[in-house]
């Protein structure tokens, strides 16, 4: 068999909101698998920011102080107007135990939990797929498929993944962790519903020697945004919002792609655009570029899904929602939904709780989603006209979540 017989829940997708609701299952003794098409984590190089209440919530699985000894803290956030710095908000002026943010490479967060994940004896099988899912008589009715590489050709060899095995499986529960692509979200019929305009990004990764920054970036020049991320040991991520005429010549270019956020990162862009775009837009920004390690024109889109789930199926992360980009929010509130949703299904499967309350869960989680995503503060008593012209992007571009967010935005001198 592919799956252990006794799989009390199934997890589709092993990034950061998979892998953490898997822990979170484990540990409360509810018996778990995790299942994902890639070959291993190391397909996945992107750094991330993990907000302080996701830095909570690894603390108390045991995570925080190995992820804290390898990352990058930043303890706040800058917005610029072009040359000139405008505003900015304190992580270290938040209450709690974790008063900053923190720059992972999102390997070693998947490595973590993984490992920890070994300890708990919790299969991750890699190279695997859930190929289809449906939801009847309050179970889910799924097909897991084994891929390996098929090598074949003539003169010139190519390798394709190619299902080597498949089998069914009826299952308590499936959780869909699966990435903005979710086929358990498409199993269920649920739409992927815009709740506000796509963003087109440059982005480029790339190590430089200069004073180290221990803050985010954010640059507002022209209706657009634009990001800094200082990732560490002289690794810096610039991302910069493309307006049409840039998008149109992005779109003339055959040899470039554009990406979705969460597709592999490759190198697409050239460094002479980065630097061009960088004098312009952010020209304290006074680093030399010495070595590039990828770069991607990537569409970051802004949509919620119609619904969380039903039944024996329910979908969290990217899965659920896509945020703009520069707060990081997506995946953070990935993790906050894997812990509160395996609450739920421990509830559920080992307490007697009635499915209702996973349909609150849903219903609760979605209704957080809609209100960060359509956050529309007010300027406060004291905002200067700045803030009180950009309130509405201030608040998309603070990377905060949870009872932080409000005290975030106080200092902002926005209301919401």
């Amino acid at each position: 068999m592919l799956l252990p017989r006794d799989v009390q829940v199934l997890v589709a997708g092993a990034g950061p909101a998979g892998l953490f609701t898997a822990l979170t299952l484990a540990r409360r003794g509810v018996r778990v698998a995790v299942v994902d098409e890639q070959p291993r984590t190391t397909a996945r190089t992107y750094a991330c920011a993990l907000h302080p209440r996701s830095l909570d919530l690894l603390e108390d699985a045991g995570l925080a102080g190995e992820l804290i000894a390898g990352g990058q803290r930043l303890d706040g956030v800058a917005f610029y107007e072009g040359p000139v710095r405008r505003v900015e908000a304190r992580y270290s002026a938040l209450p709690g135990k974790h008063p900053f943010l923190l720059i992972v490479p999102q390997q070693a967060l998947e490595d973590a939990l993984e490992k920890h994940l070994k300890a708990e004896g919790v299969p991750v099988l890699w190279s695997h797929r859930l190929g289809r899912v449906t939801v009847e008589g309050g179970v889910a009715h799924t097909r897991i498929e084994r891929l390996e590489l098929d090598s074949s050709g003539y003169s010139v060899q190519t390798a394709e993944w190619v299902v080597d095995r498949e089998e069914e499986a009826e299952l308590p529960f499936v959780v869909g962790a699966d990435g903005h692509r979710s086929l358990v979200r498409r199993g269920l019929g649920i739409d992927l519903v815009p709740v506000g305009d796509p963003q087109l990004f440059a982005v480029w990764e790339f190590a430089g020697q200069g004073p180290e920054l221990r803050e985010v970036r954010v640059i507002l020049s022209g209706g657009r945004a634009g990001v800094l991320w200082p990732l560490g040991q002289g690794w810096y991520r610039f991302g910069f919002e493309l307006d049409a005429a840039e998008q149109l010549g992005i779109r003339r270019e055959k040899s470039r792609q554009v990406a979705l956020a969460g597709d592999p990162a490759q190198e697409l862009l050239d460094r002479s655009w980065l630097e061009a775009l960088a004098a312009e837009r952010a020209p304290w920004f006074e680093v030399p570029i010495e070595t590039l390690a990828w770069s991607a024109p990537i569409r970051f889109e802004r949509k919620l899904a119609s619904s969380f789930g039903r039944g024996a199926a329910w979908i969290l992360g990217d899965a659920a929602h896509l945020a703009p980009p520069v707060s990081m929010q997506s995946m953070n509130a990935g993790l906050f939904e894997a812990r509160t949703l395996a609450e739920a299904l421990e509830a559920v499967l080992r307490a007697g709780s009635p499915r209702a309350r996973l349909l609150e869960w849903g219903q609760q989680r979605r209704s957080e989603m809609e209100r960060l995503l359509s956050c529309s503060p007010s300027a406060g008593v004291g905002a200067d006209a700045f803030v009180q012209s950009q309130a509405r992007v201030l608040a998309d571009c603070l990377p905060i979540s949870g009872d932080d967010r409000p005290r975030m935005l106080q200092q902002l001198a926005l209301e919401t």
